[in-house]
This record gives C-alpha cells, sequence and structure tokens, in this order.
C-alpha cells in the first residue's frame, strides 16, 4: 500500500515538472516574438538598437499578417513592432507605408478599449504617391488615456458595398508616461540622437515618429533614412525598409 502511494506521488511530481516546462516554453516563445530580427546597428556614431519593453508579462503579439497586407502589387504595412508599441506622448503618430498612389478611399480608424465605436475614422489622401505616412493624433484632438490598449488600422476601400474586400493593416499603442529618470535622460536629446534614444527605451512610437518627421523635413538625408531602416529592420519589417535604402545606395 505503501509503495502505491509512494508511486502516485511520483507520478504527481512528475506530472508538475512536466506541466512546468511546457508554461516556460509558452513563456519563452511569447517574450521570444518580442524581438527584432537583426542586432544593434550603428549608423554614423548612433547605435540604434530598439529594444522591447519588459511589460512583466508575455507581449501581445499581432495576429498574423495583420501588420501589412500585398494585394495587387500594393503594399500597405503599419509600421510597428508585432507587440503593443509604447508612446511617451498621450498625442502620438501613427505611420504607416503604402506602395503606390491610389484613387481608392483610404481610411485611419483608431479604437479604444473604452468606446463600442470608434474615436477616430479620417479619409487619408494617397492619390499624390506612395511611402512612409504618419497620422499625429494632435492634429485630430484625440488624447489617450495612460496605461490603455489601443488598436489602429488602415484600410484601402475596393468596395464601399463589400466591406471584406478591403486591404487593412493596423497596431496596437500604448500610452506610457516614462519613469523620471527616462524623462530627464530624454530631455536633452535632440534630433536622430532623440530618435536612438527612444528606440533605446523601449519607446516605438516615439522613435518612428521623430524620424519620420526629421525626414519630412530633410528628405535627402541619408543618414536619417538608414536609421529609420534599421528601427524598421529590427521589427521586422524589412519589405519597407529597402525603400528607405533606395536612396542610402545612391
Amino acid at each position: 500500500m505503501k509503495k502505491r502511494k509512494n508511486s502516485s506521488s511520483l507520478i504527481a511530481l512528475i506530472v508538475v515538472v512536466a506541466l512546468l516546462g511546457v508554461i516556460s516554453v509558452i513563456y519563452a516563445s511569447d517574450e521570444s516574438w518580442g524581438k527584432g530580427d537583426e542586432k544593434p546597428a550603428k549608423v554614423g556614431s548612433l547605435l540604434v538598437n530598439y529594444k522591447p519593453p519588459l511589460l512583466g508579462k508575455p507581449l501581445s503579439r499581432i495576429g498574423g499578417g495583420t501588420r501589412g497586407t500585398w494585394n495587387n502589387k500594393l503594399l500597405l504595412v503599419a509600421l510597428v513592432p508585432d507587440h503593443v508599441g509604447l508612446s511617451t506622448n498621450a498625442q502620438p503618430s501613427l505611420c504607416w507605408f503604402i506602395g503606390k498612389a491610389t484613387d481608392m478611399r483610404v481610411q485611419l480608424t483608431l479604437n479604444s478599449p473604452e468606446s463600442d465605436k470608434p474615436i477616430l475614422e479620417k479619409p487619408m489622401d494617397v492619390s499624390e504617391g506612395g511611402g512612409v505616412r504618419c497620422e499625429n493624433l494632435t492634429a485630430d484632438g484625440i488624447t489617450l488615456e495612460p496605461d490603455t490598449e489601443y488598436q489602429w488600422y488602415v484600410s484601402i476601400v475596393q468596395d464601399p458595398q463589400n466591406r471584406s474586400k478591403d486591404i487593412t493593416c493596423s497596431g496596437h499603442v500604448k500610452y506610457a508616461e516614462p519613469s523620471k529618470g527616462v524623462a530627464y535622460k530624454l530631455s536633452f536629446m535632440k534630433g536622430a540622437e532623440a530618435v536612438a534614444a527612444y528606440a533605446g527605451e523601449g519607446y516605438w512610437y516615439d522613435a518612428i515618429g521623430l524620424v519620420s518627421q526629421l525626414i519630412e523635413k530633410a528628405p535627402a538625408d541619408r543618414t536619417l533614412h538608414e536609421i529609420r531602416a534599421q528601427l524598421l529592420d529590427q521589427a521586422g519589417l524589412k519589405n519597407v525598409s529597402r525603400f528607405d535604402r533606395k536612396l542610402t545606395v545612391n
């Protein structure tokens, strides 16, 4: 009888150990989703190294393929990592890429978990050409609540009567105030230096939004294009980074 009890206890212990092993594998896989597929890169004197935020739980992965869509040679991609991106700003810029101009209706939508309806629906004009586009929420009077996960979409409406045919990309954003130490450090940074600093602290939306803003002001600056290309590589968006590199190799 005693041997049976010992055997039962041993079997129970083995089951518990096996379950713990499975759980640890699952969490290891979740954490690996947040890692970029490129090593830190030196661009001039700057080290560009996006470090995904440590949230104390598995990173939220965007569903398969929803960051971007390739349809009839029309590439549409949200410039986001494969997890919830952070912003130090309650009114961040939402950046996305479209491969070429289109006369079809293009719409930006922002959803809040606190609302049944979108808090923003806005048409985007891409009739003059493709490239990176950024929508700053300041212009729309939208302020994000802290520590709340929002989802946003860009949709190309191919058939207004059948929205299931939309070409869509999406991303997730969360406004997270930095610690006093990080805020103090960032306050001294400007330009490309600030881009690298935001990336190093895990604030994706600040980094990609600022470098895109700097490129808009200086479109021929090869260094800025390479910095953005490195960020996109580290987020696994090589299908977009190659467009930035077209300028840097000429």
